[in-house]
């Protein structure tokens, strides 16, 4: 599969098939969680085994203590991505992050780059590329403004993947990072 985004200032070609890497090292895409107005979107990645009823604990968990919603779950080779659209600051995302059930690592990297932000993968990595499996559109327990962005840029990546209910900001494609980063398969 392979899609490309475009924006004015950059052209970012996706090509999600497996292919071997220089060095044993692979070269990824992804796209950060921060927004131009110095809010941040909530990525949380569960590696280790968590099973799909326990990461959908830890969310309602982490929805009601925090008052957002959360509106896609991904299955990866190693777990499940989860994605909130609502915007919020940083503090409040340490928190969140803090208490989730996510990956001690992933939970780590925004509090030790510059950027405060979180990445998640959009291509091929060890045959596998992340399936959305679950979109949670009727399940708005608070009103919280949306990343418009980074709603544009899922559905370039998923065409299937619909837009949730509530308010979005007016971030496009272009305001959103996305980043080149090099891994091992595993």
């Amino acid at each position: 599969m392979k899609f490309i985004i475009e924006t004015k200032k950059k052209k970012h070609i996706f090509v999600l098939f497996h292919h071997s890497s220089y060095e044993d090292s692979k070269e990824l895409k992804g796209f950060t969680n921060k927004c131009p107005d110095s809010q941040y979107v909530i990525f949380l990645d569960y590696d280790g085994g968590w099973t799909k009823e326990e990461v959908e604990a830890n969310k309602i968990f982490l929805e009601k203590k925090y008052l957002i919603n959360f509106h896609y779950l991904f299955k990866t080779n190693k777990g499940f991505h989860l994605i909130s659209l609502d915007k919020v600051a940083f503090n409040r995302l340490r928190d969140i992050l803090e208490d989730s059930l996510a990956d001690p690592s992933f939970v780590k990297v925004p509090f030790m780059t510059s950027l405060h932000s979180s990445t998640l993968r959009l291509s091929e990595k060890a045959g596998n590329i992340p399936e959305l499996i679950k979109q949670y559109l009727d399940e708005v327990y608070f009103r919280c403004y949306m990343s418009g962005g980074h709603y544009e840029l899922l559905k370039v990546a998923y065409p299937e993947i619909q837009k949730p209910k509530g308010d979005f900001d007016d971030t496009t494609l272009e305001d959103v990072q996305v980043v080149t980063y090099w891994s091992k398969p595993r």
